[in-house]
């Protein structure tokens, strides 16, 4: 199992279905978090904070790059 199928099944657990885009000529895997609604974000209830938006990057293969947090 991938970092990115574990990171999908986490959140499913919660009872979160995340989005997951492919984007970028290196194919990366990308999932958007946002207590805002946005096309490309998985939003949630479950998500709070002050304009919260969170991207966690994958590459190619599922293997976990980086996470990073704005409001």
């Amino acid at each position: 199992m991938t970092d990115l199928e574990r990171f999908v099944e986490l959140y499913r657990s919660f009872g979160i279905e995340c989005k997951v885009f492919i984007e970028g000529s290196d194919c990366e895997r990308r999932i958007y978090l946002s207590n805002m609604s946005f096309d490309y974000a998985t939003t949630s209830d479950k998500f709070g904070g002050y304009i919260m938006f969170s991207e966690i990057t994958f590459d190619i293969d599922g293997r976990f790059i980086g996470q990073g947090f704005w409001e």
